[in-house]
């Protein structure tokens, strides 16, 4: 792994060891050298401490300690109605449109305010929406949606661009249909993401969120969820990732404080001050 060492004074190795790639965990050892036989007692009392991959340099340093690196989020997963497409007053209309199919009240333009303060669960009971019927009502509301043009949040565009330059990797879990966002953003030339996960699930956010950091092999210590719903921040929880609200969807800022994200933004710019905060 390294050059072969008997080494008859005093030497110094800057050792750089990654535990997994994927975890994105990373530490500066400088470890000091003294008589060493061979490479593998050096890698082999490194590796029963961290089993790492391994890389060996000289260099003249003289203490020994560990020094964590910085731990940014790596990955952004990105909410698609309400946060990324302004989707929300052409929901409430297809939302009121089917009122009478599926047996439920319509949202008056009086009680829009009063509905964006409360939980999902809470506007289905003020609504009488049956759970029974809420997966069909999910899937119609889904292929409503496509037949729309929704047009993207003002600023994300230069956002997303600058998140990209940074390197993040960029990916949208959504409710909506894979194709309905992939028609979006290809309308509106948002080639930045790097995948769209989509789920026709109204709750039970947090499986799909575990189920795809398994599937790509992120870690949840170095994801964040950007959302517009108080269910979809209560996701982020059930799967231990982190979460940043935003306040020109669904929920209101005093419904999504309840649950506690880790931040709270009312543009889209703000974004990037956040994610350097989030360490």
């Amino acid at each position: 792994m390294c050059a072969a060492a008997n080494v008859s004074e005093r030497v110094y190795f800057f050792v750089v060891c990654r535990r997994e790639l994927r975890a994105g965990e990373a530490w500066f050892v400088k470890q000091e050298v003294r008589e060493l036989g061979s490479s593998d007692e050096l890698t082999g009392e490194i590796f029963t401490r961290a089993n790492p991959i391994i890389t060996l340099l000289y260099s003249p340093f003289s203490e020994l300690h560990m020094i964590p690196l910085k731990k940014r989020p790596e990955t952004i997963l990105f909410d698609f109605d309400g946060t990324l497409a302004n989707t929300f007053s052409s929901a409430i209309k297809i939302f009121n449109k089917l009122s009478t199919h599926y047996h439920y009240k319509k949202i008056k333009e009086a009680e829009v305010e009063q509905l964006r303060n409360l939980p999902a669960r809470d506007v289905m009971r003020l609504l009488n929406i049956s759970l029974f019927r809420l997966p069909f009502l999910v899937r119609r509301v889904r292929k409503e949606l496509a037949h729309t043009s929704p047009k993207l949040v003002p600023g994300w565009r230069e956002t997303l661009k600058e998140l990209k330059k940074k390197g993040y990797l960029l990916g949208i879990v959504t409710s909506n249909s894979e194709e309905h966002v992939e028609k979006f953003l290809t309308q509106n030339k948002l080639h930045l993401f790097d995948f769209v996960c989509a789920s026709a699930r109204a709750f039970g956010k947090g499986r799909v969120i575990r189920k795809l950091l398994h599937q790509k092999k992120l870690s949840p210590a170095h994801t964040v969820y950007v959302a517009d719903e108080t269910r979809d921040i209560d996701a982020t929880k059930k799967s231990s990732i982190k979460s940043v609200a935003v306040t020109w969807g669904f929920n209101s800022k005093q419904a999504l404080a309840k649950l506690e994200p880790e931040a709270i933004i009312h543009k889209p710019k703000e974004l990037l001050g956040v994610l350097d905060k989030l360490n």
